[in-house]
């Protein structure tokens, strides 16, 4: 779905949307999605398993085995936001378990949030950029030597352990005083 509207999705990703029989989104909070349902495509989404389970994990595994169910019987396409292959688990989980099950699949490609977040900051991924992702951080991973994005801080919670863990690194980052 590319990283923010539909004018940031590939026209390859476009056509495909708009030729799926059986579309599914990842979940329709997001602007491309609430772009497409505007424009009248029709898609169903899996927010509702973000509701109900208990876990990133749970919900990863919930939203996989529901594509294969699917995709037993009759073709699905599955859209993310961002790049397909650009920190979507969901998306990690469907290519292994297709391969293992020997189910045919194409990726289709936009750009992600890197992409946008290069321009903004006016960096090449040239000049050393680090991506880590802040739900499985671990501080050991991170180099201060380079420059870094956090994805995935979505909520206080995961700001403030993310907080946390560069204290472990950079210790006086953080200090105030009176």
């Amino acid at each position: 779905l590319g990283p923010a509207g539909k004018d940031s999705m590939s026209m390859a990703a476009h056509r495909s949307l708009c030729a799926a029989k059986n579309l599914y989104f990842r979940t329709r909070i997001h602007q491309a999605a609430i772009d497409c349902e505007n424009d009248g495509l029709q898609f169903r989404d899996f927010d509702r398993v973000y509701e109900t389970s208990a876990s990133f994990d749970d919900v990863y595994s919930s939203i996989v085995n529901q594509v294969f169910d699917i995709a037993r019987n009759e073709d699905i396409t599955y859209a993310v936001p961002g790049h397909p292959l650009v920190a979507e688990e969901t998306v990690r989980q469907i290519i292994s378990k297709a391969l293992t099950e020997n189910i045919p699949f194409e990726v289709i490609s936009s750009s992600s949030f890197i992409e946008s977040t290069l321009g903004v900051l006016r960096l090449s991924i040239n000049s050393g950029i680090l991506f880590l992702d802040a739900l499985g951080l671990a501080p050991q991973n991170i180099n201060p030597d380079l420059n870094t994005l956090f994805y995935q801080v979505f909520d206080e919670e995961t700001a403030s352990n993310l907080k946390l863990k560069l204290m472990d690194v950079y210790p006086n980052a953080f200090h105030l005083t009176d």
